[in-house]
């Protein structure tokens, strides 16, 4: 009798065992899209401050200053469908509950390399650069 009690109690015990690992892989789970989620919104904000800062820096060339409107405008469309074309919404219910990283984590890395592609007009052109286009020459 003791036996039974004894493997009754082993069952109890690692049924809500499991159910307390799930509870605890879920907060995690959300714990690891929230930091993703951060990541991503900073990335963002430093993308706001680069433009920003390029755009107080030229301030006085209003054709680059349009023509990078429109580049942003159309990289920002550009963000927007390569992250539709690698998670549809169709299919985003099959990836689980990491969708939600992986969305974030995408675009951070998207955001990253804008921002390095925006970093040359306030690094400046090297004086021998011939093709520095609107790139003012380093100071």
């Amino acid at each position: 009798m003791k036996s039974v009690s004894f493997i009754v109690a082993l069952a109890m015990l690692v049924s809500s065992s499991a159910g307390y690992a799930q509870r605890i892989e879920s907060k995690t789970q959300a714990q690891i899209t929230a930091s993703a989620c951060s990541t991503s919104k900073e990335s963002e904000q430093k993308l706001k401050d680069t433009y920003d800062k390029i755009t107080r820096k030229y301030d006085k060339d209003k054709v680059f200053l349009t023509a990078l409107d429109a580049a942003q405008k159309a990289w920002l469309a550009y963000r927007d469908a390569d992250l539709k074309a690698l998670y549809p919404l169709e299919y985003r219910k099959s990836y689980g509950s990491i969708i939600g990283t992986c969305v974030c984590d995408q675009l951070d890395k998207i955001t990253r390399a804008r921002i390095a592609e925006l970093q040359q007009w306030l690094d400046g052109a090297k004086p021998d650069n011939m093709c520095a286009g609107t790139v003012m020459k380093a100071e």
